[in-house]
């Protein structure tokens, strides 16, 4: 499998964004915290304005992460859209 393979999740929602990353909802309710830099430039989710879209990720980070179109797995704990913390990585900022 290739890095320049993708997949696709339908009727996805950015919730919350930082400089290097963005909380998704999946159609399941699940969240999760997807790098930016995985989201491929065709995605109609890439930002968090909560509008619902087809996000469209690199196949080896779905992978990575357990992510599925029907039961995506959480990456961070599920809580409130407020209470929801981004992981570390997604804050941090290049020197």
């Amino acid at each position: 499998m290739g890095r320049d393979e993708y997949v696709s999740f339908q009727k996805a929602r950015g919730m919350r964004e930082t400089p290097r990353a963005l909380l998704v909802r999946f159609r399941s309710g699940a969240e999760a915290w997807i790098p930016k830099s995985q989201i491929h430039d065709d995605s109609e989710v890439f930002d968090a304005s909560e509008d619902l879209g087809t996000l469209i990720v690199s196949q080896w980070f779905a992978d990575k992460e357990g992510l599925d179109d029907e039961e995506p797995r959480t990456v961070t704990p599920q809580t409130r859209r407020e209470g929801t913390t981004p992981p570390p990585w997604a804050a941090r900022r290049r020197p």
